[in-house]
This record gives structure tokens, C-alpha cells and sequence, in this order.
């Protein structure tokens, strides 16, 4: 897998003046009758925090809702350079892949403020065999079984998935994959710097615990947003074209508008705890597959088409 590792958070009188200005201009004046709600206009529902769509034949897919918010993506430069000399300790004693770069680990920083504007479902389980059968026909993953992970899917594989998902309603909605922003807003839930994110052992499979293959899905802790093995057993495919970021502070970040690798997190059974961190970057063309590279799904409400 080649990652961005290797070739991979007294009162004043002043005060209470303001304060009855402010409750002077929210009464009506006198004779004047206070605004009515406009009943033609519908408040839309709030949101279910949990949804079991099904997506083929007995398989539904388990989804939390994620609200928008605001997070600092990344990793700073000295976590970044940390991480890199982590890792390379470790390769220098096993040598079983290329050599890391360190340009790879900094493509992690800058970090940077991200607002996502928008609430979106994320599926609590990466997307099991069973399910991708159930709609796509076939297996195609190295190891077997319906609650593993499906794995030795590309990218494109991925999107074709989603594709067939969204030919069977149209309701508003659309199955994606998560965007790299979500993904790491999603993993971290909510807190700030990778060493608070709980223990890996506890929460994921990685070469330390996983005795060399993937795991039935939802075996670990959940993170505090109610989803399982983000870090660990398999990495997940992201929609992003891999590129470097900005330090400008962003709104709702899709990546590049092309490139030449697509951006995959999350690590695996098969790498070094330093590999599972939330701001780890991975990449690969689009084609390619392998057997430690699955997915998760996103819902979200489809965005309007240009005209």
C-alpha cells in the first residue's frame, strides 16, 4: 500500500443598557400585533441520529448521523517529522517494503481549519462481503467471509457501488464515498490531537494485534461518534484526489479537481500503530486494489446540479 508515509482541538451600567435596548426593540410597539409564523412554510424534520437503509437482498447498511462542525485537520510539522522517524525505526528493522520519505509524512501538514457545513450519514461499519454481494454479485476479497471487510476493491469499484446504490430510490439523498475532510472529522469525533484519540489496541487491528489478516467488522470500541474500526483493519478509499493542503481555512474541501492517485486513511491490519493515526494519509490510483484497501459509505443530500 503506498501511503503519504511511504512511497506510504460586575456587571456594567453599559451592560444593562444594552440589555434594554435590546428588549425595547424585541417588543412590539404598542397597537402592533406580533409576527405570525408563515404556515405555508414546512420546518424540515430533524434528522434521525441512526439509519439501517437496506441495500440488497436481507443486507442493510447501519449509518450514524454526523452533524457539521468545524475541526482542524492535519497533523503540525513536528508530529509529522515524529511520526516519519517512528515509522522508519520500524522499517529499518523489517525492510519488507520501500523505503519511507520523509515528503510523504509532511503531506500531512499544514494543518489547517475545516468547516463542514452540512450533516451527512457515515455507515458505523466498513462495507462487509455480504453487502457488497448482495448488490454487486460477486466477491471479490482475498480472505472470505460475509462480516469481514470486502477488500481487493479499487476506487473505482467503489464509486460503481455507490452508482448502483442510487439507481434504487431518489429521494434526496446519495451514497458517496466520504471526502477526505469527512473522514477525518468523522475518525476524530470530536477531539483534537492523535494521542487522545483512545487506545489502538482497544479500538483497532494493526500488525500488533491482528495476527496477520482482517477482522469481522465492529469487533473493537467504536469511537465517540459510534463507529468502528476507522483506525485499522482495512484503509478506506476517500473521493479525494490526493494533493497538498492549504494552510487557508476551508468550507466543505472536495481536493484537487484531477491528479493521478486518490486519497485512502485509516491504515490497516497489516501496518505499525504510527500508520493508524487519524491524519495519516494514504494513496493510490484509482485501479489499483489490495487486500488491506476497503471502504465505508457516506450518505448525504445530493447537491443541486448547475445550470
Amino acid at each position: 500500500m503506498k501511503t503519504a508515509m511511504n512511497h506510504f482541538t460586575k456587571r456594567s451600567r453599559a451592560g444593562l443598557l444594552l440589555a434594554s435596548i435590546f428588549l425595547l426593540t424585541a417588543m412590539p410597539l404598542v397597537g402592533q400585533e406580533p409576527a405570525k409564523p408563515n404556515p405555508s412554510v414546512t420546518p424540515a424534520p430533524p434528522l434521525e441520529k441512526a439509519i439501517s437503509p437496506e441495500i440488497g437482498p436481507g443486507q442493510k447498511v447501519e449509518m450514524v448521523l454526523i452533524e457539521a462542525g468545524t475541526f482542524t485537520m492535519g497533523a503540525t510539522e513536528s508530529d509529522a517529522r515524529k511520526s516519519f522517524a517512528d515509522y522508519l525505526a520500524l522499517w529499518k528493522d523489517r525492510r519488507d517494503s520501500p523505503e519511507p520519505q520523509l515528503e510523504s509524512f509532511l503531506s500531512q501538514t499544514p494543518q489547517h481549519r475545516v468547516t463542514l457545513s452540512k450533516p451527512f450519514f457515515m455507515g458505523r461499519y466498513e462495507v462487509t462481503q455480504a453487502q457488497w454481494e448482495s448488490v454487486m454479485g460477486v466477491n471479490p476479497s482475498f480472505d472470505t467471509g460475509d462480516s469481514l471487510p470486502v477488500e481487493e476493491v479499487s476506487w473505482k469499484n467503489c464509486v460503481d457501488f455507490c452508482r448502483r446504490l442510487n439507481t434504487q430510490s431518489d429521494d434526496g439523498w446519495e451514497y458517496r464515498l466520504p471526502t477526505e475532510a469527512e473522514w477525518e472529522y468523522a475518525c476524530r469525533a470530536g477531539v483534537t490531537g492523535d494521542d487522545a484519540l483512545g487506545d489502538i489496541d482497544e479500538m483497532g487491528w494493526y500488525v500488533g494485534n491482528s495476527e496477520g489478516s482482517c477482522h469481522p467488522v465492529g469487533l473493537k470500541r467504536p469511537n465517540a461518534w459510534g463507529l468502528y474500526d476507522m483506525r485499522g483493519n482495512l484503509w478506506e478509499w476517500c473521493s479525494d484526489w490526493f494533493g497538498e493542503y492549504s494552510s487557508q481555512a476551508t468550507t466543505d474541501p472536495t481536493g484537487p479537481s484531477s491528479g493521478s492517485c486518490h486519497v485512502a486513511r485509516g491504515g490497516s491490519y497489516q501496518e505499525p500503530a504510527v500508520l493508524c493515526r487519524a491524519a495519516i494519509r494514504g494513496f493510490q490510483p484509482y485501479g489499483y486494489r489490495h487486500h488491506g484497501l476497503g471502504f465505508r459509505l457516506v450518505k448525504a443530500r445530493k447537491e443541486p446540479k448547475e445550470r
